[in-house]
């Protein structure tokens, strides 16, 4: 049952409007000036409001804008025995929704009403829907910008529309550097294994896509990902959107965990064969030097036995790290207790310093606070620290600086290491953990592998910044504690 205000000084004018339309089952209620009629419709909140435009105290029109300052979405139909073009565009300018004169047919107001009604109650289910949807879009762009997975959402030809932080993030792109392009012409940059043409086929065909691919960011830098792409058709609206979740950590701790168990197994083999190549050492220096001490000094084969002797000694020192290599393989070696980090690196430093190789590199040591405890192996962290040391003071040839600088964090203790050596070039960074990778002419290259399996045996980290011709800085990262599982 619909409910109608009628808001009429003259009464029998009123009552007989009133009488016909509860006849056509309204719900009728009556006003008889502007202030009234206000209140009236603050109580009955009524469907549409049948409203005079002359009348005392207040005219029609007045009481038209304070009803709609009360109520913006209340339905107003003006009446008058007076009409004119300017009263009607006065009081449709004001609000009303429409304008009929006196004398009134009662069955083209009612139906007049009626419709008004049905249209009213549309364009504000309209109005909901629309605001339901606007609050929706905002709530889910706003849970987009906030998901790790990078989303890219485009036209049905692949013209870009939208992406997320992720996505920015991700491809290093800023989104009005990509709106408007295709995303095609983001994958076509990928020139590594993307490959459009077969994603196109596969959307406009199944409708959907989903492959693990390399991706080049704009700075060249390759990510691991999922790609999971969607052709949505849901008439009049066609769109592609595209889901990238970062595999590259994923990836990492994939190739770390294979270089791992690779050099596991290269330690145990490293062990047997320095075994078994120390005794054939120790036979050819032993009868080389046996040879040199009963030759008389102008003996002419005597300058070929030092040659034998100088490589026999390098192949000593290259056994001697290839066994203490082995020897950090065997996780199962170290001793976990609660150590002091300072005590630790000042042993570090005094191996590193104890000769005279190093007397023109300056050394400095910041620690903060002093007492950083940590869960670890003294000996194995002492070797750590010292392999760091001893690449940064060989890197820097005859003369430099070595800083130490250590901090606490609530779980983790930080250490950098730095040093102004001839830095490394960016394509060998990947190559610098690798065993037996080295730039120098002695020694088998294991340094830095044996930090890297000591840092997996005490599930921290390191990274490395190193600019050629200025120098290189190590950051370890140590877990304070350690699970009891680990």
């Amino acid at each position: 049952m619909y409910k109608i205000l009628i808001i009429d000084d003259d009464e029998t004018l009123s009552g007989a409007v009133t009488a016909y339309f509860s006849e056509m089952d309204f719900q009728a209620v009556q006003a008889f000036d502007a202030l009234e009629g206000i209140e009236q419709y603050k109580k009955e909140k009524p469907d549409v409001v049948l409203m005079d435009y002359f009348m005392p105290r207040m005219t029609g029109l007045e009481g038209l804008k304070l009803l709609k300052c009360e109520d913006p979405n209340a339905l107003v139909i003006m009446m008058t025995g007076a009409g004119s073009e300017k009263i009607a565009v006065e009081a449709m300018k004001a609000g009303a929704e429409d304008y009929v004169a006196k004398p009134l047919n009662m069955d083209t107001l009612v139906s007049l009403v009626k419709m008004h009604i049905e249209r009213h109650r549309e364009r504000l289910e309209h109005v909901r829907r629309k605001e339901e949807l606007e609050t929706y879009n905002c709530y889910l762009a706003h849970n987009m910008e906030h998901v790790n997975e990078a989303i890219i959402a485009t036209d049905a030809e692949g013209k870009i529309k939208y992406i997320n932080k992720a996505a920015e993030q991700f491809w290093l792109y800023k989104k009005e550097d990509v709106i408007g392009l295709t995303i095609w012409d983001i994958f076509e940059k990928e020139k590594i294994n993307l490959a459009p043409q077969k994603i196109k086929e596969a959307l406009f065909s199944t409708g959907k896509f989903k492959e693990e691919f390399k991706f080049v960011r704009k700075d060249e830098n390759i990510l691991y990902g999922l790609l999971s792409a969607s052709f949505i058709k849901n008439d009049p609206i066609e769109a592609i959107v595209a889901v990238v979740t970062d595999l590259t950590r994923i990836k990492e701790m994939e190739n770390r965990l294979i270089k791992s168990e690779r050099m596991a197994s290269l330690g145990h083999l490293a062990d047997g064969v320095a075994h078994q190549v120390r005794n054939a050492l120790i036979t050819l220096g032993g009868y080389a030097n046996l040879l040199k001490k009963r030759m008389v000094p102008d003996d002419k084969n005597r300058p070929y036995l030092e040659p034998i002797i100088g490589s026999v000694e390098r192949l000593d020192d290259m056994v001697r790290e290839i066994e203490n290599y082995a020897y950090y393989t065997h996780k199962d070696l170290a001793e976990f207790n609660q150590i002091e980090l300072l005590p630790v690196i000042n042993s570090a430093i005094e191996k590193t310093f104890k000769t005279n190789e190093f007397k023109n590199i300056a050394v400095s040591l910041d620690i903060k606070p002093k007492d950083i405890t940590l869960v670890g192996d003294k000996a194995f962290l002492r070797e750590l620290f010292f392999q760091i040391m001893l690449n940064g003071c060989e890197a820097m040839e005859s003369e430099g600086s070595l800083k130490i600088k250590g901090r606490e964090r609530e779980d983790s203790a930080i250490i950098k290491i730095s040093d102004t050596g001839r830095g490394i070039p960016k394509d060998d960074l990947p190559l610098v953990y690798d065993p037996f990778y080295t730039t120098r002419n002695r020694g088998a290259g294991v340094g830095l592998t044996i930090v890297l399996r000591i840092l997996e045996t005490h599930k921290g980290s390191i990274d490395i910044e190193s600019t050629p011709g200025k120098g290189t800085t190590f950051t370890i990262v140590l877990p304070k504690t350690r699970s009891p599982q680990t």
